[in-house]
């Protein structure tokens, strides 16, 4: 978790938006997202979730590359999803109390009828704008001429197993090539 929700945040937010990502308005100099930021939102987010009954969440790689993907170049985007977010969800529950239904929700009736094709082909090109952005980021690495072949093995091993067994894959093939 610390992996995708942290750390992969924030090296993909440098590489997606450069040093606009964070700008420090002290010194009017450009800074990169920190991770200690980072880590602390989601802490306060998931604090002030566990109090109204919720599950832990954070930020994740795959949403912050999604919503680039989509469009998304500001902050105005998530704040708008979030919105659109709680709207929602007040309507849901506003709805369940007045039809005052036994037995289930209509958030989950809503939901379940939401079309899978749709959220398939999002997934489809998330998972496709990750791989041209993790292969593009292991060709320009001057320094260091086996990471696409790295980056290969890795991608290959994640596709078949566990994201552990990739990782350790990787870490091994880097290791050997050194």
């Amino acid at each position: 978790t610390v992996l995708n929700s942290v750390l992969a945040v924030c090296a993909l937010a440098d590489e997606l938006y450069g040093t606009t990502a964070s700008h420090d308005a002290t010194t009017a100099a450009p800074a990169r997202v920190e991770e200690h930021i980072v880590a602390f939102s989601i802490t306060l987010g998931n604090l002030a979730g566990f109090t109204l009954g919720s599950m832990p969440v954070c930020h994740g790689a795959g949403g912050l590359m999604a919503q680039h993907r989509f469009g998304a170049r500001t902050g105005v985007a998530p704040m708008l999803l979030g919105a659109g977010k709680i709207v929602f969800g007040a309507l849901a529950m506003a709805a369940n109390a007045t039809l005052r239904r036994d037995g289930g929700d209509i958030l989950t009736e809503i939901l379940l009828c939401f079309p899978k094709g749709i959220l398939g082909v999002s997934l489809f090109v998330c998972g496709v704008a990750f791989a041209q952005h993790a292969l593009k980021s292991a060709l320009s690495c001057t320094d260091d001429r086996q990471a696409p072949f790295v980056c290969m093995c890795t991608c290959a091993c994640a596709l078949k197993y566990k994201s552990a067994v990739a990782l350790l894959v990787g870490g091994v093939a880097h290791t050997l090539l050194l």
